[in-house]
């Protein structure tokens, strides 16, 4: 390892002599005579130590103090620094060796400059022994199906750069390896598995002698953004270290990029696989295995059954922050405009105009509502929205899982509380907006009016093109979970899709060349935008205008999931809802038992099991405290011994 240092001095005559003289003791070094020279050094090179002159200005003023004040700059914190002057003081050297930020000090060590070189030598040495941990023995080696270059990793977090600074840059990353495996004797960095934001995360294989090697997933990036997520991950310490937990192990810090390096509790990294690849392996058995163990196990333990009521924010409010919607929203409408006039391409006909969005395919002309005014409407929203803890915005590729469905979770970015339905939401658009196969825009128009148009749990892909049945059983079978695990409402389930897709259009560049592909699926995104609008925009609309102009008795909107007694909505969600749905069709006639399990629980009716007739029983006292004044004494609900249950929309007739 190349041992880099930065000298800072006004004095071109002692610098050179200086810079002449570590150079012949092995050392790269680099110069600067003023403080903005110095922090251009920081910026273009790799710098492990920096020796900075007290006095950069004069040396003959007492008062100048700005090598001392740029030891202490924040951005420079991680970098061991050397102080030096001509006129030592007790003052200067109490205020150097002071305690700074996170407990390194603005300085490691003070040298008079009369003491000459060799105490100059002497402070690195024992500087770079006992500040800068990094293990130059290290050997360093990638997967040889996927060879990747620090350059490479580099360039996966952080803004363009030429060739040079990038290798430079590249050059620090292999600092911040060789730092976080410090203990070890070899690693393979064996693949990345996700980018995002100025962040990236790889598997790595560690080798040490005598013990068995370890596995551990390393995210790392921007500085400031690693040590966010380490924050929020620290925040959760005590509900990460379940059975498939994600315990963080070592963390590391450089100039610009910091690490952490994760173990994940049972899992073999040498075969799990994303989840976005379990998918596209086709086995939609272990897929559903995993999904529900995701949500059982994996996200059972961050919210360990623990909820919290907000009152302080309305739920899509939430979901802008969440999304960071809030200052990019101005630039949507924009971004719809312009994937509009794209895509006429690819369709019969298509234009945005007065609102609206028409779209013809196959002969048939479809108008939905222009989704780009949804972020200026002031939503219909419950009273209380409830937060869970979740481990931030799950992708395909954030989530690991193995092939018996055991799955992990890789990235704490935006750990913190986030409504109920957020971890299901951001699911099903990674299904609906980023893993579909086709190209082919009437049959994602069939495929979206199937996901708007019927029952939130039961979605029928009879009608849809056989490569998208795939999907949609996936996102079946994510409603199934989250109306089983928070008794989903349809209205919040699907303002969290609207907020999902806008973000994704908010992504979008205009500037940029589309490919076939990246042109279709921003179309189909725009389209689901628009028609999941429309659903939950009637909703709104109803609820906007107070109660329903029929006051008493049951309503029921199938078309929002909207439900109202005696005029006021009433919030019905998971089996209470699907129960007042069946009883809806017929009302005033009686459902047999038979009838409610098969159609509400969707399983074969066997008279000689108890659980289901005990199952109905709660799903029906769960209704009628949801829609009775009295559920002792029910007015809509009532039941006909040995038969079954019927319905009484208005007690009054």
């Amino acid at each position: 390892m190349k041992k880099c240092v930065l000298i800072v001095d006004n004095d071109p005559d002692f610098l050179q002599t200086r810079v002449e003289r570590l150079r012949s003791e092995g050392f790269t070094v680099f110069s600067a005579q003023s403080r903005d020279a110095a922090r251009e050094c920081f910026e273009q090179f790799r710098v492990h130590v920096a020796i900075i002159d007290i006095r950069l200005r004069r040396d003959s003023d007492e008062k100048d103090t700005t090598g001392l004040l740029l030891a202490k700059e924040e951005a420079y914190r991680t970098i061991p620094k050397i102080m030096m002057t001509n006129w030592p003081t007790y003052e200067a050297v109490r205020e150097v060796m002071g305690p700074a930020l996170e407990g390194l000090p603005s300085a490691v060590d003070f040298v008079a400059k009369k003491e000459g070189p060799e105490a100059m030598l002497a402070a690195l040495q024992t500087a770079f022994e006992k500040y800068v941990r990094i293990n130059a023995d290290l050997t360093i080696e990638t997967s040889a199906r996927n060879p990747i270059t620090f350059t490479h990793l580099a360039s996966l977090v952080g803004e363009e750069l030429e060739n040079e600074r990038l290798m430079v840059r590249g050059s620090e990353l292999e600092d911040l390896f060789r730092s976080l495996f410090y203990r070890h004797k070899s690693i393979r960095i064996d693949r990345v598995l996700w980018q995002q934001h100025g962040r990236a995360a790889v598997t790595v294989f560690a080798f040490e002698e005598g013990r068995a090697p370890e596995s551990f997933v390393v995210a790392y990036g921007e500085a400031a953004k690693v040590i966010s997520e380490i924050q929020r991950y620290g925040d959760m310490t005590a509900i990460t270290a379940g059975r498939y937990g994600t315990i963080l192990n070592e963390r590391s810090e450089t100039l610009h990029y910091a690490a952490s390096s994760f173990g994940l509790s049972g899992a073999d990294l040498e075969s799990a696989v994303t989840l976005v690849a379990l998918y596209r392996m086709g086995a939609e058995r272990i897929f559903n295995t995993a999904l529900s163990g995701l949500v059982e196990e994996t996200l059972g333990e961050w919210h360990q059954g623990n909820r919290t009521v907000d009152d302080s924010k309305p739920l899509d409010e939430i979901y802008r922050q969440r999304l960071d919607l809030t200052k990019k929203s101005l630039s949507i409408p924009e971004r719809v405009r312009a994937i509009a006039s794209q895509a006429r391409s690819l369709v019969e006909r298509l234009e945005l105009a007065s609102g609206r969005l028409t779209i013809q395919l196959g002969g048939q002309t479809f108008s939905y509502p222009d989704p780009s005014d949804a972020l200026a409407i002031p939503w219909d929203n419950a009273q209380h929205i409830v937060l869970v803890n979740s481990p931030g915005t799950l992708t395909g590729d954030n989530i690991l899982a193995d092939l018996s469905g055991n799955t992990w979770l890789t990235d704490f970015s935006e750990a913190g509380p986030a409504p109920e339905m957020w971890n299901f939401v951001a699911l099903e658009a990674a299904i609906r907006f980023d893993w579909i196969e086709t190209n082919k825009l009437r049959s994602l128009h069939d495929f979206e009016r199937c996901l708007v148009q019927t029952r939130f749990t039961r979605v029928d892909a009879t009608d849809v093109e056989p490569l998208l049945r795939k999907p949609l059983r996936a996102i079946q079978t994510i409603r199934r979970l989250a109306s089983r695990e928070h008794q989903s409402d349809g209205y919040e389930y699907h303002l969290g899709i609207l907020f999902q897709a806008l973000r994704r259009l908010a992504d979008f560049d205009p500037s940029k060349p589309l490919l076939p592909s990246e042109l279709a699926r921003l179309a189909h995104v725009l389209l689901a935008a628009a028609m999941t609008y429309e659903l939950i925009g009637r909703a709104t609309k109803t609820v906007a205008t107070a109660a329903p102009l029929q006051q008493d008795g049951i309503q029921l909107d199938k078309a929002s999931s909207s439900v109202w007694v005696d005029g006021s909505r009433v919030r019905l969600r998971g089996h209470s809802y699907d129960l007042l749905c069946v009883l809806f069709a017929q009302p005033g006639d009686t459902r047999s038992r038979r009838e409610l399990v098969e159609q509400v629980f969707e399983e074969k009716y066997d008279e000689n099991d108890p659980s289901q007739i005990s199952k109905l029983n709660t799903a029906i006292r769960r209704l009628r405290e949801r829609i009775e004044v009295d559920p002792d004494h029910p007015r809509h609900v009532l039941t006909e011994p040995g038969v079954g249950y019927r319905l009484i929309v208005r007690p009054r007739d």
